[in-house]
């Protein structure tokens, strides 16, 4: 039996697809590419409507045999797209699934960058995000695990190393422990190795907490210069209606303090347009934030209704207002960039 595990969304799934080459590879089944495969499984993404339309469309035209694992299967009913289709709502159900199928001897994977989940799911109830409902609260690996996870990485060949979760400053906050606990045993457990780091999203509420220790990280010759801190929005009032629970001061502050004592240090974050009750003083708000700070790098998003979300029960914004603001930011970001 040949396979091709295919992938949609973040590093967070793609660690999941790494879990399930693992499983693939236990079995001695072949891993090859799409257009090989006698069986697909198709990891699927449930953060943006437009993944979900593209990843739908992707199943409508399939013509061979998938299992359908992911985020989306637990979002949305994805049954009876076709007979060739399997569902399966957890990675572990996969080798359940694959039993009865035939192996062949493969070589052992390797890896250039390894991706490590320090924890699933987050603290927080975002009114727009259906990844809760897929993911749940949080679950953190204990500092042990994670290193142990770290040194086998490096063992099998990997020179990068992405600490990732849907929230990785609330980590450790439901076992006694901290985000800044887990960097301090990184750097130093592998100071002296030929490997770097990239720390994934952490929210600002507990960015916050644990911005000392992290400043220290990224001086370190460990960790790549690179922090993503989602914004989403440069309202106040929208932020409060989104369930997001900081405040624009609060983003401004930490990439303030981030850039003046990390040198050369590169800033990522997430805006969202076009969110059900922001009006257009709002969102000129955003524009303004992004004048001020300039942002590295920027991910513009157009606001979708995810089902089972508050947000989603609201009356929505029409999509030429959602268009025309995410145009705007895009010209902009492209301007401060020259």
């Amino acid at each position: 039996m040949k396979v091709c595990v295919i992938t949609f969304g973040c590093a967070f799934n793609k660690a999941d697809s790494k879990k399930i080459e693992e499983i693939l590879f236990k079995k001695n089944i072949e891993l090859v590419d799409e257009n090989k495969a006698e069986l697909l499984i198709i990891n699927t993404c449930g953060v943006k409507r437009a993944t979900h339309n593209r990843i739908i469309n992707y199943l409508k035209g399939l013509k061979k045999k998938a299992i359908i694992t992911g985020c989306l299967v637990k979002i949305l009913r994805l049954q009876g797209l076709n007979k060739n289709l399997v569902i399966a709502k957890e990675i572990s159900e996969i080798d359940k699934l694959l039993k009865k199928e035939k192996s062949k001897k493969i070589k052992k994977l390797k890896e250039d960058i390894g991706i490590i989940q320090i924890s699933q799911g987050c603290l927080n109830n975002c009114n727009y995000c259906a990844t809760k409902i897929a993911r749940g609260n949080l679950k953190s690996k204990t500092i042990s695990e994670i290193l142990g996870e770290i040194d086998s990485k490096i063992k099998n060949g990997c020179q990068e190393i992405y600490l990732t979760a849907q929230d990785t400053g609330c980590y450790g906050f439901d076992i006694k422990t901290s985000l800044s606990e887990l960097l301090e045993q990184i750097l130093k457990e592998f100071n002296s190795l030929n490997v770097k780091f990239r720390l994934g999203m952490a929210n600002p509420t507990y960015l916050k907490k644990n911005l000392g220790v992290i400043i220290k990280a990224l001086n370190s010759s460990l960790f790549m210069k690179f922090l993503h801190i989602p914004v989403q929005t440069g309202s106040n009032k929208v932020l409060k209606e989104m369930g997001r629970d900081y405040k624009v001061k609060d983003f401004v502050e930490i990439v303030s303090q981030v850039r003046n004592k990390v040198k050369d240090v590169s800033v990522a974050t997430d805006i969202i347009v076009g969110y059900p009750t922001e009006t257009e003083k709002d969102f000129l708000e955003t524009v303004n934030l992004l004048k001020k700070l300039k942002i590295e790098v920027v991910n513009v998003s157009k606001y979708s209704k995810m089902p089972g979300t508050v947000a989603g029960a609201m009356k929505q914004l029409s999509s030429q207002d959602i268009k025309r603001r995410s145009v705007v930011l895009h010209k902009l970001i492209k301007e401060y960039k020259k």
